[in-house]
């Protein structure tokens, strides 16, 4: 719950999902919190196979176009 309180508060859209075999891992979150990547917002839809606006490296259709 916690997890999911604090990707409410900072608007992001998340899918969570539990993992018991797994050992829990937060590092992308810690991530997201201290970037300093200014927030962007489309004009136009991109093209799926162009590099996302968002600035991570990845196409648009495996990022941000999901």
């Amino acid at each position: 719950m916690e997890l999911y309180a604090l990707c409410e508060a900072k608007g992001w859209q998340v899918i969570i999902g539990i993992e018991p075999d797994n050992r829990e891992n937060i590092d992308d979150i810690k991530e997201l919190e201290t970037d300093d990547r200014p927030s962007f917002t489309f004009s136009a839809s991109p093209s799926k196979n162009t590099h996302c606006p968002c600035g991570s490296g990845k196409q648009y259709k495996r990022c941000c176009g999901k």
